[in-house]
């Protein structure tokens, strides 16, 4: 582990520390250990651990820096020493670690409840806006206003069981997308031409080229609704079990909401669970046709047809359009050539698939 990730993970470490001491009066008082993904704690007692890891051990190997989480949890660095607590909480979940400013979810297990601490009121406000909206198309859970901090609200906690197989979820995804879809107000066409084209510096240029070479041209001038997405679904934010008294799959984490191609949350659950969960069973579920009929009913409510033939090509176009969003945009040619690595291995000779 080098010096660099061993000072980012010491920052992390403090930004944790001080979250429970920001929160103390909420938290169960006791010993609190970290998760290898940095950032969530739980209350280190047997129940409190043991359903934190269901929402989230992810990363159970993370290579040496594995020995300095372990070693932090042998001490007593995060410790909420607020005696005088009347809390519930007994577990703590925070934003993506490159955020200089996160937002903070405390869990009680006991409860079934979730507190969401908002980064500001900004941001507070449209939460609460999209769950009103939103829910009108996907299943959210139940959400209501908190006075216990400023911009907070609480959350139902969805009782997580063992997820249903891939094709549920990519079922899932395409009905939910299809049913709030009349409600949409961002609605727009783009062309497959606009959405593949690009201006970055020239290695950045010649990695996505390779992918755009991948797609067949011939589809190029045709138009892609553009539409609400998620923006950032995978199985951690597309949820399965029960709330409201209701098992079904629950969607959760709009913080990456936005207009893009109409497919984009398909593809990125699709592309997620393979990356980051080692798993192509979608993958393998979309490109084995198993979805081919449900997607045909996904394309009509868009005013558009599934053809069998472009397979390949809307997963590319996708890939090209999140590659520019969340890479690109923030010059990271490291995780661009893994994407590109990836993907070449996912389709092996492109010419020879089509």
């Amino acid at each position: 582990m080098g010096l660099k990730t061993l000072k980012t993970v010491r920052g992390e470490f403090k930004y944790l520390k001080s979250v429970i001491k920001k929160y103390g009066d909420s938290l169960i008082p006791g010993k609190y250990v970290v998760f290898p993904n940095r950032r969530a704690l739980s209350l280190n007692d047997v129940d409190s651990l043991s359903n934190s890891e269901r929402y989230f051990n992810r990363n159970k190997s993370i290579g040496k820096l594995i020995y300095f989480v372990n070693f932090v949890n042998n001490i007593n660095y995060f410790k909420n020493k607020n005696k005088k607590s009347s809390g519930s909480y007994e577990a703590v979940y925070t934003a993506n670690n490159h955020d200089e400013v996160r937002e903070v979810k405390l869990f009680s297990f006991k409860d079934k409840k979730i507190l969401t601490i908002c980064t500001d009121e900004g941001s507070y406000n449209a939460q609460i806006s999209q769950y009103s909206d939103l829910g009108r198309g996907y299943n959210m859970p139940k959400v209501e206003p908190s006075n216990k901090y400023e911009n907070s609200f609480e959350i139902d906690m969805v009782s997580l069981e063992n997820r249903l197989g891939e094709t549920y979820a990519l079922e899932n995804i395409t009905q939910s997308g299809a049913k709030y879809f009349p409600l949409d107000n961002r609605v727009k066409r783009v062309s497959v031409k606009d959405t593949v084209s690009f201006d970055y510096p020239q290695e950045i240029n010649e990695i996505l080229s390779e992918i755009v070479a991948m797609i067949n041209p011939d589809i190029f001038d045709d138009e892609f609704v553009w539409c609400t997405q998620h923006g950032d679904l995978s199985r951690d934010n597309q949820i399965y079990g029960e709330s409201q008294g209701r098992r079904d799959f629950w969607w959760i984490d709009w913080e990456h909401v936005g207009s893009r191609l109409f497919f984009y949350d398909y593809f990125f659950y699709i592309l997620n669970t393979a990356v980051y969960f080692k798993d192509l069973s979608a993958f393998n579920a979309y490109m084995g046709g198993e979805c081919d009929e449900d997607l045909k009913k996904f394309f009509e409510v868009y005013g558009m047809t599934f053809k069998e033939e472009n397979r390949i090509d809307y997963f590319l176009i996708f890939a090209v359009s999140f590659l520019k969003e969340r890479v690109c945009e923030d010059n990271r040619v490291g995780a661009l050539k893994m994407y590109r690595d990836f993907i070449g291995k996912l389709f092996g000779d492109i010419g020879e698939q089509k």
